[in-house]
């Protein structure tokens, strides 16, 4: 499966680079080149520890027969009885027929090397390609990459090869789903248990949590959360994504994104000011339409299009916003909003403007990522406060409760620990603001080289 998997993707990926495709859209074909790579210098380690234990072991063999050969010849010399010489024999026997077995498996061994060779070879070479491509797209930034949208709009012609394409688009990513499912269907699994397992022992705490508020009212945040035990135990399941499946082909981190929405806006609706709720449904609601973007980028023209008309949108919304938030009573929550939610008008109004004359790949950057830059620091936000409502009832009950460090310490192991994940959280949210704005592996030979 990984080799029909790895063969699969030259053709298209060179298609798309002949296209000039943006950063985010290199990324996308990164990230399952570098799975694939990964799988195959693992298999590469354990084939070649294979290999050196069948050579370790011929030699073993070797002097053991060179060892035989001479007890048989000195028996013959000095007349030994039939039966040691037998024995002897078939000692010789035995030895060979091990060697032949041994050099059978080298020869296997040495042909699954081959063969994961040549597909890192493959991997590589693309991966090499997909570099060069990024450096000629990152020199290309600042240029016009398209017909201002008064000079576009003369050729609609061009629209017509849309559906033929998107089609062609979603084929591919079918296929790169069912081998994803192939190749990860063990992880799937346990993925699906973890969140089952995960699910069930938020349900069983929830009813535990009541009697503790009551105790403890800091526990009130947590009990809220508690309500909705499968959301709790989806965010942090869906966060563990990495780890179950290693860097994820675009399709895959797409769906896992939309998945993703559900248990985020039910926190939201939970903990968010009602004044700011219509704000983050409607920060999510965007950001899940541009995680369909990459279809859109199949056509120049259609992709031109496509990106005016969501930064259209969303300016007109972002201004709806700021008229309500004159409306608000409760001040507290809305000045920041408000200048949040100014910033972003300014740099989708930016971007539109630039996608307008033909900038289209910086407009994108801009106004896109400005989308991104809000939702990636909700949904990260939210994991923090799932993650921080389960640490302050952990260190209210048992076992954690019996030790005496946690007796005596407990809120400034909490305001300590608090403060830790909020700056993963933050470092989190940077990894992810990068990737999606296409300078996550800029940024990491940038780090390397700064630190080599």
């Amino acid at each position: 499966a990984v080799a029909e998997d790895v063969r699969s993707r030259p053709d298209p990926t060179l298609k798309a680079l002949a296209a000039s495709p943006s950063s985010a859209m290199l990324d996308n074909f990164v990230s399952p080149l570098l799975a694939a790579r990964s799988l195959l210098n693992g298999w590469a380690a354990t084939l070649t520890r294979h290999a050196t234990q069948v050579e370790s072991d011929l030699t073993d063999l070797g002097a053991q027969r060179a060892s035989w050969q001479a007890t048989r010849t000195e028996a013959r010399r000095t007349s030994a009885p039939s039966a040691v010489l037998g024995r002897v024999d078939s000692t010789l026997s035995a030895v060979g027929a091990a060697e032949a077995t041994l050099k059978t498996r080298r020869a296997h061994v040495l042909l699954l090397q081959d063969r994961v060779s040549q597909e890192t070879e493959s991997v590589e070479s693309l991966l090499g390609r997909i570099a060069a491509a990024r450096e000629a797209s990152d020199r290309q930034l600042l240029s016009r990459d398209s017909p201002p949208i008064w000079q576009a709009v003369r050729n609609l012609a061009a629209l017509g090869e849309v559906p033929a394409r998107v089609r062609q688009w979603v084929d591919e990513d079918a296929v790169t789903m069912r081998r994803f499912g192939q190749t990860h269907g063990a992880q799937i699994i346990l993925h699906v248990l973890v969140w089952i397992s995960l699910s069930v022992g938020f349900y069983l705490v929830r009813r535990q949590v009541p009697a503790k508020v009551d105790a403890d009212p800091s526990l009130a945040e947590a009990s809220r959360l508690f309500r909705y035990p499968f959301a709790m135990a989806l965010l942090l399941a869906l966060f563990l994504s990495p780890w179950f499946y290693g860097a994820l082909p675009r399709p895959v981190r797409t769906i896992v994104f939309l998945i993703g929405v559900f248990p985020v806006l039910r926190v939201y609706t939970l903990l968010a000011p009602r004044s700011l709720q219509p704000s983050f449904v409607a920060l999510t609601v965007f950001f899940a339409i541009e995680r369909l973007d990459d279809v859109a980028e199949v056509v120049p023209l259609f992709n031109q299009l496509v990106f005016l008309a969501e930064m259209l949108v969303a300016v007109t919304l972002v201004v709806a916003l700021l008229i309500s938030y004159r409306r608000q009573t409760d001040q507290s929550p809305v000045h920041l909003a408000r200048a949040v939610a100014l910033l972003m008008l300014a740099a989708m109004a930016c971007g539109f403007l630039l996608g307008a004359v033909g900038y289209t790949r910086l407009g994108r950057l801009i106004g896109s990522g400005a989308l991104s830059v809000g939702y990636y620091a909700m949904l990260l936000q939210a994991l923090l406060r799932v993650t921080l409502a389960l640490l302050a009832y952990a260190l209210r009950v048992g076992p954690l409760t019996y030790l005496r460090l946690v007796q005596r310490n407990r809120l400034l192991i909490e305001r300590r620990l608090g403060r830790t994940l909020w700056w993963l959280s933050v470092l989190g949210w940077v990894l992810l603001v990068l990737g999606n704005l296409g300078l996550f592996w800029k940024a990491q030979s940038l780090t390397v080289a700064l630190f080599a």
